[in-house]
């Protein structure tokens, strides 16, 4: 028998948090994506939809408008609407880091070195690495029983 985990994905930008939850095991299912969108900006929106078509005992999707002045509060309010679908606890995290820099070029645990050297970078991507390293830390303080793992696009 196959184990199978759940895995969240994070995707941080600017003004943006993209998600999705996946179900690993045999091979690689999308359970669910979601989207915070003009983070920062009045009105930003806030979306959950099942990636496959919604069986009748599914939650439906969720599309609402909402103030999320930060990517630390829009992965929060995502977060949110998971823990209240309890189907889709994630069992571990993975994280996309726009610059880790020569040291930080593969796939890594994200401990406290990872994110002091990662705090260390900010100057080399200020749009960006502020709002991972948010994010890293929302994580955290939601699902500290959690791995996280961090993949780098060094750019």
């Amino acid at each position: 028998m196959v184990e199978r985990l759940r895995v969240l994905s994070l995707n941080p930008g600017s003004s943006s948090l993209k998600l999705a939850l996946w179900e690993l095991g045999a091979g690689e299912q999308l359970l669910w994506r979601a989207a915070a969108e003009g983070v920062g900006h009045p009105g930003a929106r806030l979306w959950l939809e099942p990636a496959a078509p919604r069986q009748a005992a599914a939650p439906a999707a969720i599309d609402r408008r909402c103030e999320l002045p930060d990517i630390r509060s829009a992965a929060l309010a995502v977060f949110d609407l998971l823990d209240d679908i309890r189907s889709l606890a994630p069992e571990a995290i993975g994280l996309r880091v726009v610059h880790g820099g020569p040291e930080h070029a593969a796939p890594a645990r994200v401990d406290p070195q990872l994110r002091a050297a990662l705090r260390a970078l900010v100057p080399w991507a200020p749009l960006h690495l502020p709002g991972s390293l948010a994010l890293i830390d929302a994580a955290l303080e939601r699902y500290p029983q959690l791995p996280q793992v961090d993949r780098k696009s060094v750019v």
